[in-house]
C-alpha cells in the first residue's frame, strides 16, 4: 500500500482521515509562535486539501469543491488585511466602513468550512464510483512498506 500525502487522486477512508486530520492539529497545537504557525498553515495546505479532496471522492462528489474552501480563506484574509491597513489609515471610521462585508466574508467562510467537514464526514460509496475503487480498509495496526510489494 502506497501513501498519497497530496495527491487528489483516488479516495481515501473516513479512518484515515481522521487520523491525519487529528496529526495535523496536534503538531498545529504544538505551534503557538505565529510566524512559524502561518508556515506550518502554507505547508499544510495542499496536503490537507489533498486528503480532503481524496475523501471527497471517495463518497462520489467532486474533488474541486475543496478549492471553495480554499478560495474564501484566501479572499477572507485578504479582506482583514485592508480591514487592518485601513484601520491604520481612518481609525474607527474603518470599522463602519468594511466590518459589515468582513463579517459577510467569514461568515461566508464558515459556511464553507461546515458543508465541507459535513461531506468529509459522510460514508464513502460501497462499491466503485466514477473516481475509482473503494480504499482499502485501514488498520493502524498495520505498518505499509515504503516500497510496493512486487
Amino acid at each position: 500500500m502506497r501513501i498519497k500525502i497530496s495527491s487528489s487522486e483516488g479516495s481515501i477512508s473516513s479512518n484515515r482521515y481522521t487520523t491525519a486530520f487529528s496529526i495535523a492539529a496536534g503538531l498545529l497545537s504544538l505551534v503557538t509562535f505565529l510566524p512559524l504557525r502561518e508556515i506550518y498553515f502554507l505547508a499544510m495546505l495542499f496536503p490537507t486539501a489533498g486528503m480532503a479532496a481524496r475523501r471527497l471522492q471517495d463518497s462520489g462528489r467532486d474533488g474541486k469543491l475543496v478549492w471553495i474552501f480554499i478560495i474564501a480563506g484566501f479572499v477572507s484574509q485578504i479582506c482583514s488585511l485592508v480591514a487592518a491597513a485601513s484601520f491604520l489609515a481612518l481609525g474607527f471610521l474603518s470599522f463602519f466602513l468594511f466590518g459589515p462585508s468582513l463579517i459577510l466574508v467569514n461568515l461566508a467562510l464558515l459556511v464553507a468550512c461546515i458543508v465541507l467537514i459535513y461531506f468529509c464526514c459522510l460514508p464513502g460509496d460501497p462499491g466503485d464510483n466514477a473516481y475509482g475503487p473503494p480504499p482499502p480498509v485501514f488498520d493502524p495496526s498495520i505498518h505499509a512498506s515504503p516500497t510496493p510489494r512486487a
